[in-house]
């Protein structure tokens, strides 16, 4: 299910103020309890839902892994290494 989510109206006192939009998608996943536990209490620490927790780690590694996959293209291109992406 997507659904389309956007902040509050931008106050206009705010020097940062901005009108942003998010189209998500609900999913459910299988965590064991210990992780489940900790990432409560890392989300709580941070002053996040579990949901944006959760969403941050997977943008970050997401983003890891591009970067990891643009650098093994620029090796293959200048000819150091072959790999699987077929860049």
């Amino acid at each position: 299910m997507e659904r389309s989510t956007s902040s509050p109206a931008p106050r206009a006192d705010s020097s940062l103020a901005y009108a942003w939009s998010v189209r998500t998608a609900k999913v459910s996943i299988a965590l064991d309890k210990q992780q489940l536990k900790r990432a409560r209490s890392a989300a709580k620490a941070e002053g996040l839902s579990l949901s944006a927790y959760i969403a941050r780690a997977l943008g970050n590694q997401l983003e890891d892994q591009r970067r990891i996959d643009a650098s093994a293209c620029a090796a293959c291109k200048l000819g150091r290494q072959r790999h699987s992406d077929g860049c």
